[in-house]
């Protein structure tokens, strides 16, 4: 079922290096299962997400990473958005429910 909630979408990640430099990776998903990377970003993306390498360093290494990579969010040290209406309600259960947070966190934190 969270599978069919997350769906199909185009998420760019940009991330701020620590040697100052803009990372942009692309990610295409079916399903909720990454089924492409594109270096550079992608085109159209209907998630973005926007971070740094020290933020995704400090949720790496936390014990909880739910709880880290909240607290980043609330800082804004991670930035999501959505495109469109439909995604942004699917982001919106996904960030608000613990134990679906925690499956969306494992797709990057594996």
């Amino acid at each position: 079922m969270l599978r069919e909630l997350l769906g199909s979408e185009r998420v760019e990640i940009n991330i701020l290096l620590n040697n100052g430099t803009l990372y942009m990776l692309g990610l295409e998903t079916f399903k909720g299962r990454i089924v492409a990377s594109y270096p550079g970003g992608i085109e159209d993306p209907t998630i973005t997400i926007e971070t740094s390498e020290s933020t995704i360093q400090r949720v790496a290494s936390s014990n909880d990473h739910v709880a880290a990579f909240k607290d980043a969010k609330d800082k804004g040290d991670v930035k999501i958005e959505a495109t469109r209406l439909t995604t942004r309600l699917k982001l919106a259960l996904v960030l608000a429910s613990a134990d679906v947070f925690k499956y969306f966190l494992g797709i990057f934190f594996a």
